[in-house]
């Protein structure tokens, strides 16, 4: 049995099919394995050979503070808010159509068309899920892509260093790994430290995309308060809704918290690569919770789902906001 649910599109006969299976997995668990897509462009490639190959001093020439474009060092992310923050490093990289003038390291300069058509493709298909969101909502099937052009969307390398593991039953000092130079400057503590913290993603989806090499580390969170491994799927990407678009449609869809956790056996140690594509609206997009549809019932139902989504979620008060201030209150929790 799969992780998470699996949608696969070469099986959806029509629209309304796929609002429907949308529908159903954005309500719970507010992730799936997405098969039958059409991105063919590989960049990890691209991805190893930039964290691998560019000198520490080169990368920071491109340091973000903010977490929008360009480079985070290790722990400067600390996304559940508490410890030394996350052991990992990454690069923000815009669309060149909507940021013609970020400049990039030589390593993703040389690879830049290469970078721009996975972009081109990733936004291709969250169009495809938007509009499934849409019509499942039971609104206009351009309800939401049209106020995604593109302007917030980022591509973001992520490198999780190589980590010394230490079997539970053995002594140290037969399975300690020796560290690598990335983290000798950041000492680790094996009982708080983390490689990406419990955490919701701030936009409307994520699509993140995993290697076959990969050994795990994702886990989404159950109700009821267990954590469950997302594995590699061959051919998958990993979708998750984001906190934008449970926040817009009053809660309807889930912002499922997730996390990378520290390397439990010798086979997760290893360096890690990911890559998300995050799905944001355009920043003058204004954020008004969807009426509440249905019966009395059902009403009350969703109704109090959303107050709990606000508490959790650390809103203030559910009043309309842009997609800009939404995501520039979410960026400063965690920068």
């Amino acid at each position: 049995m799969a992780a998470l649910p699996i949608i696969d599109l070469r099986e959806i006969g029509s629209p309304d099919e796929l609002a429907a299976e949308l529908l159903r997995v954005g309500k719970d668990p507010g992730f799936f394995y997405l098969v039958g897509h059409h991105i063919s462009v590989d960049i990890f490639d691209v991805c190893r050979d930039f964290f691998s190959n560019t000198p520490l001093a080169e990368k920071k020439m491109y340091w973000t503070e903010s977490g929008d474009k360009g480079y985070t060092g290790m722990r400067d992310e600390n996304l559940a808010g508490k410890g030394n923050g996350d052991l990992k490093e990454s690069f923000y990289i815009a669309s060149q159509k909507i940021c013609p003038d970020q400049q990039l390291p030589l390593k993703l300069e040389e690879n830049r068309e290469q970078i721009e058509k996975f972009i081109s493709q990733c936004e291709s298909t969250a169009k495809i899920l938007l509009e499934g969101f849409a019509l499942g909502l039971e609104l206009e099937s351009s309800f939401l892509s049209k106020h995604h052009g593109g302007k917030c969307n980022r591509l973001r390398l992520i490198h999780y260093p190589e980590v010394p593991f230490t079997a539970p039953d053995l002594p140290t000092s037969t399975t300690e790994a020796t560290p690598r130079p990335d983290t000798q400057t950041h000492p680790i503590d094996e009982k708080t430290d983390i490689r990406a913290g419990a955490h919701s993603d701030y936009g409307s989806l994520t699509l993140l995309f995993q290697q076959a090499t990969d050994q795990g580390g994702l886990q989404v969170l159950q109700h009821g308060g267990a954590w469950r491994d997302v594995p590699y799927l061959k051919g998958a990407i990993v979708v998750n809704i984001g906190d934008a678009l449970e926040f817009w449609t009053s809660g309807q869809l889930r912002s499922t918290v997730h996390r990378v956790v520290f390397p439990r056996t010798a086979a997760e140690s290893g360096s890690r690569f990911s890559i998300p594509f995050f799905v944001q609206p355009d920043a003058e997009v204004l954020l008004a919770p969807l009426p509440l549809l249905g019966t009395p019932v059902e009403i009350e139902e969703r109704v109090s789902r959303f107050q709990r989504v606000l508490k959790e979620k650390g809103y203030h008060e559910a009043d309309p906001i842009t997609a800009g201030e939404h995501l520039r209150r979410r960026l400063q929790a965690t920068y």
